[in-house]
């Protein structure tokens, strides 16, 4: 069946559902405004214009003022330490090769790229870069940081790319602010466009752990379910190997070549022994890595 389709029937349908965002009305599209910045439409009548505006480019009232915000705080960033001061870099991923932006998984080259373009901006000088893998959640796991913390010298800018970046608990975050500014020092969020100074730090840091907390219920339901529905969670024990039935579930069968190794083990006790016979064959253990005495003990103690 053919259809015919009148582009200009659907312009007149798309401007017809445009409406004001103050007085939710799309009547008099005379005057009639549509935002550069957020497309959204106002009367100039609503928003207190005598005649429209004659420019080319037209932003409503809310975007200048953010905008005149935003160049505000940039502003104030820069005038909290002068051209060429020093400055301590902090990235943190959550697991080795993440980068994904659009999932809000920033990886250390987009992190590191960003904040790379605010130092040459404001001509700072990097003097440390501490990289951490792992959850923003536990400050004890993250070894990097805490070095940081300790080794941080005093009237120093500490870069970071976002306030999630920073750290996904709140108690962790006044702990180590109230270190940092001890020392005179000051975090800068990159992306955020603020302060540790800021309340709006505070905010982010809250709204972080919100959306950390979330993410945790939702991958306990998600084990949970798939626990219930018979799927094994988590990687294979040794001697077996997962796979996926044909409803989509993980299940464990038997390796072959790791029971074969298994039953070698069963039937010798030097442990130190086994793993060097295990490596002159050629016989590594999961990944190509080689074989070690704990190596050896654990798949034993596993397997029995």
């Amino acid at each position: 069946m053919q259809v015919d389709i009148n582009p200009i029937e659907n312009i007149k349908c798309t401007i017809e559902n445009i409406k004001c965002k103050v007085c939710e009305l799309g009547n008099k599209e005379e005057i009639l405004l549509l935002c550069d910045a957020c497309d959204q439409a106002f009367h100039t009548t609503c928003i207190g214009l005598t005649q429209v505006p004659k420019e080319d480019v037209w932003r409503c009232p809310r975007c200048v003022m953010f905008a005149v915000a935003v160049k505000q705080q940039e502003q104030k960033i820069r005038d909290l330490f002068a051209v060429g001061s020093k400055v301590i870099v902090y990235l943190r991923i959550s697991s080795q090769g993440q980068d994904d932006v659009a999932r809000g998984r920033v990886g250390l080259q987009t992190q590191n790229h960003a904040i790379l373009q605010f130092v040459l901006l404001n001509n700072y000088q990097i003097v440390q870069t501490y990289v951490d893998v792992g959850s923003g959640r536990n400050l004890e796991q993250r070894t990097k940081f805490k070095e940081m913390l300790k080794q941080l010298p005093e009237n120093v800018c500490v870069l970071i790319y976002s306030v999630s970046r920073f750290a996904r608990n709140v108690e962790d975050v006044r702990y180590a602010l109230d270190c940092i500014h001890s020392k005179g020092c000051v975090v800068v969020s990159v992306v955020d466009q603020c302060t540790s100074n800021d309340q709006r730090f505070f905010e982010l840091s809250q709204q972080a752990q919100n959306e950390s907390n979330n993410l945790s219920n939702v991958v306990r339901q998600s084990l949970e379910r798939r626990r219930q529905m018979g799927s094994h969670i988590g990687p294979a024990p040794y001697g077996q190997e997962v796979y996926r039935s044909e409803d989509g579930r993980r299940l464990l069968r038997q390796n072959e070549r790791e029971q074969h190794i298994l039953q070698f083990i069963k039937h010798n006790k030097n442990y130190t022994r086994i793993a060097t016979i295990l490596n002159d064959k050629g016989d590594l253990y999961r990944g190509g890595k080689e074989w070690t005495k704990d190596i050896v003990s654990r798949v034993s103690r596993s397997s029995v």
